[in-house]
């Protein structure tokens, strides 16, 4: 009787040891395996941010976009439709001026130098 006794205690170690074992490499490499998975990848944590920012970044951009899109149709319309506006841009622009005016070019000099 004590030998049997003796082979079910060494198997009741050997289970312990195996358990000890089996609970390390739980404790220690499963969460190491699971923040690689999960930072690294496409899925990862870190390339979801990153595009997250990305898809922030380009929202700016085309509400920017869609403004400038908004100025220019206007500017279009009025230099379809507008006299006056058509006038203004071409005495801003290119120096025109009317029969019985003068234009005065004047320099004006940077002092930053």
């Amino acid at each position: 009787m004590g030998c049997v006794m003796a082979a079910k205690k060494r198997r009741t170690l050997k289970r312990e040891k195996l358990s000890r074992k089996i609970r390390f490499y739980l404790y220690v490499f499963l969460p190491i395996l699971i923040s690689i998975l999960f930072l690294q990848g496409n899925s990862g944590i870190i390339n979801q941010v990153r595009l997250s920012q990305k898809s922030r970044h380009l929202d700016y951009q085309l509400q920017m976009l869609q403004e400038q899109r908004t100025q220019l149709q206007k500017e279009v319309e009025l230099l379809q439709t507008d006299i006056q506006y058509i006038e203004k841009i071409a005495r801003e622009m290119y120096g025109f001026c009317k029969p019985d005016e003068t234009v005065f070019m004047m320099r004006i000099e940077d002092d930053k130098k």
